[in-house]
């Protein structure tokens, strides 16, 4: 199976041009590599499952409880710098992270508005994804990305061992939101979009 990815660039642009209601989710599963079906609400219209509670930036970690995992194995994540500025003006105390039933539309509309790639297939499960290759290129530990991601380490070195480069991964992992002053290695084109991001 081939590995779909972002780019650094594209992260950036499809961060952009997200709205204000589907950024942590996007944010949750591009910087911490959790399911889309782990955060966005039960098609039977049952709670959501990750809640604001989960995400303890004072800690540095995103708990993902054993009753709320695909696999129903409970997971602890670490919450990168640039995850945690992003995340910040959005937290709250506790309560659903996600209310869009139709996320996967979407994000189907933010891609196109960010010039990104929308047919069935291309970039398919590339947020997720992203984060395993990137998290695998900075860390070089593939125990600590499978137990991150929820994945076995067999599956890990199948298909994500040499996706990107350790360079590609500080770009990926410097997309900050576009008002922290920390980080700027590029600026995306102008755009009338709700949100804008530089990597």
């Amino acid at each position: 199976v081939e590995v779909s990815i972002y780019t650094p660039e594209q992260i950036a642009a499809l961060l952009a041009n997200t709205r204000d209601n589907m950024l942590p989710f996007t944010l949750l599963a591009a910087f911490a590599g959790i399911r889309h079906e782990e955060i966005r609400p039960p098609k039977s219209g049952g709670k959501p499952l990750l809640d604001w509670s989960d995400i303890r930036l004072d800690e540095g970690i995103i708990r993902i409880r054993k009753s709320h995992a695909k696999t129903k194995k409970g997971r602890v994540i670490e919450i990168q710098p640039n995850l945690a500025a992003w995340l910040r003006p959005h937290m709250r105390h506790s309560g659903p992270i996600c209310t869009v039933s139709q996320t996967s539309n979407a994000l189907g509309k933010a891609k196109a508005r960010a010039g990104l790639p929308t047919k069935r297939g291309e970039l398919g499960n590339a947020l997720r994804s992203s984060f395993i290759s990137y998290r695998l290129a900075q860390t070089s530990d593939i125990g600590l990305v499978a137990m991150e991601a929820g994945n076995s380490p067999q599956i890990i070195e199948a298909h994500y061992l040499e996706t990107v480069t350790k360079t590609q991964a500080a770009r990926y992992w410097s997309v900050m939101p576009a008002d922290d002053r920390q980080l700027r290695l590029f600026h995306p084109a102008p755009n009338p979009s709700p949100k804008s991001a530089v990597a």
